[in-house]
Parts: C-alpha cells; structure tokens; sequence
C-alpha cells in the first residue's frame, strides 16, 4: 500500500499528483501494520500542499505516534521541533517540547 500511496504522491504509472490518495492508502497502511506510513503522513500534513491542508497538530501525532513505536531518530523529529518551536495549524507553541524532542535528535 506504501507503493500504491507513492504512486499517487509523485503521479507515476500514469496517475496524476494526488496528495489525498497518497494520504488515503497510507492510512491503509497503517491499518494493516505498516506503520513506516506515519512519519510520511505527517510530512503531508506537516507542508500543507497538493489538497492535504496544513495541520501541525496531526503531522504532530503521527510524527510522535512513529517515534514511540520505532524508537528512530530521523529527520522528521527536525519538522517535529518546527512545529512545537513555531506554533499555529493547531498546535500551541511550546518550548518546553521543542526542547525536549531537540534533545532527542541531538542524542
């Protein structure tokens, strides 16, 4: 289903750029155990573009959702920073948190 969901994000295989298709089969994913969807579904949410409206407080649960089942210190602890760091889309600014998933990355 994670290729299905590629497919419809980058408009391969003849399907057009469709972030909300991509969204839709990447939850599948998630419901049938694939949870290497979450941190993918919170970029989408994360940057807001191709009908996947912005929304830091989701691309915040999958985000953390994803680091508390895998453990891994990726990249998308950076836009989790940015989030609790800025504010705004549904999440209320907080340092506190910024600093402790800086923490995080850093280690």
């Amino acid at each position: 289903m994670i290729q299905i969901a590629w497919i419809h994000l980058n408009g391969q295989e003849g399907k057009p750029m469709d972030a909300v298709k991509a969204l839709y089969w990447y939850e599948k994913a998630i419901d049938k155990g694939d949870i290497t969807a979450m941190p993918r579904i919170g970029n989408l949410y994360y940057q807001g573009e191709y009908g996947v409206a912005k929304d830091y407080a989701k691309a915040a649960e999958y985000y953390e959702s994803y680091y508390e089942n895998e453990k891994k210190n990726e990249a998308y602890l950076d836009n989790l920073i940015e989030i609790y760091s800025r504010g705004g889309y549904g999440i209320i600014k907080d340092k506190e948190k910024a600093k402790y998933w800086k923490n995080i990355r850093i280690n």
